[in-house]
């Protein structure tokens, strides 16, 4: 069958599908193949036992759901128990990892761990891999903030 043999509205038809085919391919094409998901502050109190590891350049902290939200800086005592983590609006559900990793040089990682299992406080900035672990993109050391009156 010849393009000719097609109807004029046919025609029309194939002409307006390739001339959209060429004006979206651009934006097609740059899009990234995989966009990051929301990420969220993830709020982890530390303790003697905070099990960690160091792998690949990879630091991982495990740690337990906290029943309560981490709240703001000043509520962290009362919300955290040692060796717990939740989100800063929100406890973890149920489903949620329990541990996070984040891509950081060994010195790094060392001066988390220490701070961690020193019973000090850790925030990242992370999401849920959906692998069984919480994956941050960046993160910072935050304390309870002593309440002084």
């Amino acid at each position: 069958m010849s393009y000719r043999s097609f109807s004029r509205f046919s025609r029309r038809i194939v002409h307006s599908m390739i001339a959209a085919t060429v004006t979206l391919a651009p934006a097609v094409a740059m899009q990234p193949a995989f966009a990051q998901p929301p990420s969220y502050w993830l709020v982890l109190h530390g303790s003697k036992d905070t099990q960690t590891s160091y792998i690949n350049g990879y630091l991982e902290v495990q740690f337990r759901h906290s029943p309560r939200p981490a709240g703001t800086t000043g509520d962290f005592d009362a919300r955290l128990p040692r060796g717990t983590a939740a989100w800063q609006d929100r406890p973890m559900a149920r489903n949620e990892p329990m541990a996070v990793r984040q891509q950081l040089s060994y010195d790094a990682a060392l001066n988390v761990v220490r701070e961690l299992r020193s019973g000090g406080y850790w925030m990242f900035d992370c999401y849920n891999t959906n692998e069984g672990y919480l994956l941050a993109s960046m993160s910072r050391q935050t304390s309870a903030a002593v309440r002084i009156d």
